[in-house]
């Protein structure tokens, strides 16, 4: 077995400190890599929340929108029918009166 010693020609104790040394320091790095991947994650998972919330509240009101346009074109188009309807009259009745000799002019 080598001994260690501090001596001026003996670099085994500074090899030996060295890896000592390495292997703590690759150890911390690792603690430290895991610590700021959990941090970054729940800070990614935070942030796709907010947007996810933001997103979805805002489909929302763009479905209630069209719902109304929706509902605002169907009520317009049986208005529509029934114009149609009234204006075909109006001409019946004004074809009538003409034919029975009344003009108005």
């Amino acid at each position: 077995m080598v001994k260690a010693t501090n001596e001026p020609g003996n670099n085994s104790f500074q090899t030996i400190v060295r890896k000592v040394v390495r292997e703590e320091l690759k150890t911390e790095l690792a603690v430290v890599k895991t610590q700021i991947l959990e941090t970054v994650e729940g800070k990614m998972d935070t942030t796709f929340r907010q947007y996810r919330d933001e997103v979805v509240t805002k489909l929302d009101d763009i479905v209630g929108q069209l719902q109304d346009i929706r509902d605002e074109i169907t009520v317009g188009s049986g208005d529509h029918r029934r114009l149609l309807e009234v204006n075909e009259r109006v001409e019946k009745l004004e074809d009538i009166h003409h034919q029975d000799g009344h003009t108005s002019s």
